[in-house]
């Protein structure tokens, strides 16, 4: 039987232009599936570890997005929704 949320994910994966990455696992990392995206975009915006934030202050204590392109968020204000930076594939 068809999966309808997963065929229209694959649709619309289908016509948007996208590259492949593949990204394997670290066993000094098995506790952080995420480990390799992130340090992947750790590399591409040319950060340190204390940057690694998706949104930061400046020296003014102002907000300021870091790996953050866009942010939205809901009229409740219960779902924050960011979109990272496109930083290119390496």
């Amino acid at each position: 039987m068809a999966n309808p949320v997963l065929n229209a994910l694959c649709e619309r994966l289908n016509q948007a232009p996208c590259k492949t990455l593949r990204y394997q696992c670290s066993p000094y990392h098995v506790d952080d599936a995420l480990h390799p995206v992130v340090q992947r975009y750790v590399r591409a915006a040319h950060v340190t570890p204390s940057d690694d934030t998706l949104i930061g202050t400046d020296e003014d204590q102002q907000i300021k997005p870091q790996m953050v392109e866009t942010t939205t968020v809901s009229d409740n204000r219960m779902k924050y929704t960011f979109t990272l930076r496109d930083l290119g594939c390496p």
